[in-house]
Order: C-alpha cells, then structure tokens, then sequence
C-alpha cells in the first residue's frame, strides 16, 4: 500500500461514520454533517486532514458551529482559541471537546524488525486479551469496548515479566487502531517501536490497515509512530458530556 492509497482508505473509513464522502476532506470549505449513528457519545466530532474541517453533529447544534467556524476555519479550527471558542458552544448543549488526537497512517512496510536483545515475545488473540483487564497500566493498549473490539496483542518480557504490550482493535472492517505501553523503567530501549512494528506487519498480514494516535503531549509515543514508518494523516476531536 503506498501513502496516497493509506490516506484514501482513511479518509473513506473516516466518511463512513461522519455522514460525508472522501472527497469533502480535500475540499476548500468547511462542511457540517449530521451524525450516520447518533448517539449521545458521538452527537460531535470534527477532523481534518489539513485543508478543510468536517464536523459530523447533532442538527441541533448547527447554528451555534457555524457561529463559530463562519465562512470557514480549514484545519485553524484546531488551534486553542478556537477550539476554546468551540468548547464554550458546546457548552450550551452540555457538551465539552475531549482530547484532541493526532492520527497516523503508513505504506506498507515488510522489512523485518530487529528484536532487541534479553526480549522474548508472546502474542495474543482476541479470545485471550481479557487476562490483562487488571493490568492498569495497560491503559493504550486495550480499550475493552464492544463498539471497537480488542482482537489482537503482543506483549515484551525481559526475564519472564511483562514489561510492554502492544494491542489492535478493530475500529472498522477494514482498519485496526494500534497501541503501546511499556513500563517506564523500560522505555527508550527500542521494546515499544519493536512491538509496534511487529503488530504493524501483521495487521497487514491479515490484511487490515494499522493506525495509529496519540495526543501531541506524548512524545514518547509519537517518536515510536515515526520509528515505525508512521506520517500524519488527519487532527480529530470529539465531546463528550459534561458531568
């Protein structure tokens, strides 16, 4: 797969849900949309791919976006002032803006990582993933939602314990979610990028598309997408209800 066919795959994974077309991401205008599945977890969600910014909402909410987008923001809409000016909308319906995410995509990579030294790997499928609810600081990895099924893990150990594990939900039919956590006292060994990598390449194998999102504040976690042959592909928010 090269990188123009990654962007198109997600871009039309994306429209499925946001009520829009691949195309109206490549726009030079702002689009709003109304929801294909409304629910009140997904009544809002905006995201780019760095020309315009298509919002998928609650018709509802409408005016009160536009109020604040005008004509049109394009991907400005991400900047703090707006989003603070979007976040105070929202507030009228009861709704806040929740972490905003990077997403990263790559081409096909077959190249076989190299597994760092003292590490022995075990892999997981989807009916064996629940032995790991407990383990808290698998907080990345797996999500343990019916909506995005967790179906695939590896996990590090160094002198029999778990020390990284790397997990795959199968947020569409066609592309699974990648993520890593690895315990502090063994992070920048290269345990993470090699799990990542590794997950990556059978995703592929099994003939889904991986990718991949972190907030920009873990640059821990953003150097191992770029290590793994990751690049930017579109900037996502949604809200949630305020409490």
């Amino acid at each position: 797969m090269t990188k123009n066919e990654a962007l198109n795959r997600a871009k039309y994974e994306l429209s499925r849900g946001m009520n829009c077309t691949a195309a109206d991401f490549d726009l030079g205008y702002d689009l709003i949309r109304e929801p294909v599945d409304f629910t009140p977890k997904n009544s809002f969600k905006m995201a780019s791919f760095g020309r315009n910014t298509v919002y998928s909402a609650d018709r509802k909410m409408h005016d009160k976006i536009r109020g604040v987008i005008g004509e049109s923001l394009g991907f400005w809409a991400f900047e703090q002032e707006n989003l603070h000016r979007m976040d105070t909308a929202l507030s009228k319906f009861g709704m806040y803006l929740n972490d905003t995410h990077m997403f990263y995509v790559r081409a096909t990579n077959t190249a076989e990582p190299e597994k760092p030294d003292g590490v022995e790997i075990k892999w997981y499928e989807k009916n064996e993933i629940d032995r790991f609810k407990n383990e808290d600081w698998l907080g990345n990895t797996f999500a343990y939602n019916e909506r995005i099924p967790d179906v695939l893990g590896v996990g590090a150990f160094v002198g029999g314990k778990l020390v990284a594990m790397a997990g795959a939900s199968a947020d569409s039919d066609t592309m699974w979610q990648i993520g890593i956590d690895t315990l502090v006292e063994y992070r920048h060994r290269g345990i993470g990028t090699y799990l990542v990598k590794m997950i990556s390449a059978e995703t592929e194998r099994r003939d889904k598309m991986p990718f991949y999102g972190a907030v920009q504040s873990n640059v821990f976690s953003l150097n191992i997408a770029s290590n793994c042959g990751y690049f930017a592909a579109w900037t996502e928010a949604h809200a949630i209800k305020g409490k």
